[in-house]
């Protein structure tokens, strides 16, 4: 009689657990493959200017009791190399919070270029490797992030704890008027150094009439530090839909370095065509930077490229 009972009540609380654990699960698999051609100047020195870009994206995503929407994706490229870890909760009109490992994209880095570009953005196409007079946001290893959207207002944050201290930023975008978008942005990085941090600034606005899109962005980046240099730029862009497949942009960015380090204000331009039909893109730019890293005397650099790419 025992045995029966404990048997019974087993196989009941077994039915239980099984009832109120079983929660469907959306899984999906994204990817991609791009080759790339890239060429400068001859006073740049390069390596192969072939490339391939490919990545897969593993995501999985499921709805709670209350209604919210919780994912996770995964990216997988080339070597086995596993990153931009991403978690995600969304509770609807409540907001949204990220947990990631890289690849952040709330606070300022969700306002930090609204220029338009058919190809890269114009600080892509610069030969060297800082984009000079760009809000960079925070650490991307470890942040979290909260977005929120009331109305035509957008207010993004997120925070990040590195050995370089506490960072944090923020941004708010306004779209209340047709065609029309407004960002502002501030970060505060490096906050544990002996001599202060890193602040960065952003504005912006951006407006679409038609196949024409107009946008310039103002930055500012103040490094406490007497090594190092602070950053006021100009961004400015317009980019000009020539059909439903075809577009063509032209953008600049001015850099003035504040301090006596750099002698000379830093121009990169270029403009860049895209062309898309379904799946396949075939995109191409062509960019110069004048008085590269602030320097008077500096070569001009000039690069090319052009990519295609497919999505599936």
């Amino acid at each position: 009689m025992d045995n029966k009972m404990k048997k019974v009540g087993l196989t009941a609380l077994a039915g239980s657990l099984a009832a109120t654990t079983g929660y469907a699960a959306d899984m999906s698999v994204s990817g991609s493959w791009a080759v790339s051609y890239d060429t400068n100047d001859t006073s740049t020195v390069t390596g192969n200017p072939l490339t391939l870009g490919d990545s897969i994206t593993f995501s999985a995503s499921g709805e709670t009791d209350q209604g919210w929407t919780v994912g996770m994706s995964y990216e997988l490229d080339y070597g086995g190399v596993l990153d931009d870890l991403k978690a995600t909760l969304d509770m609807g009109d409540a907001g949204k919070f990220t947990f990631g490992e890289s690849a952040g994209g709330s606070g300022i880095r969700a306002v930090k270029n609204i220029v338009p570009a058919a190809d890269t953005a114009v600080y892509s196409m610069s030969a060297t490797t800082t984009a000079y007079g760009m809000a960079r946001g925070i650490s991307q290893t470890g942040y979290i992030g909260y977005d929120l959207s009331v109305g035509d207002i957008t207010l993004s944050f997120d925070t990040s704890k590195t050995t370089g201290g506490t960072n944090r930023s923020a941004s708010v975008s306004y779209t209340g008027i047709d065609g029309l978008q407004v960002v502002a942005g501030a970060a505060e990085t490096l906050t544990a150094q002996a001599n202060a941090g890193v602040d960065q600034e952003t504005v912006g606005i951006k407006y679409t009439m038609g196949s024409i899109t107009v946008a310039a962005q103002a930055n500012e980046v103040d490094d406490a530090s007497t090594s190092n240099d602070d950053e006021d730029a100009t961004h400015i862009g317009v980019s000009f839909a020539l059909s439903d497949q075809v577009s063509v942009s032209y953008a600049q960015l001015e850099t003035d370095f504040g301090k006596s380090t750099k002698t000379a204000d830093e121009t990169v331009s270029g403009v860049g065509v895209s062309y898309t039909a379904g799946s396949m893109s075939i995109k191409a730019y062509a960019g110069k930077t004048e008085n590269d890293n602030g320097s008077s005397t500096a070569v001009d650099l000039e690069e090319k490229g052009v990519t295609l790419s497919f999505s599936f």
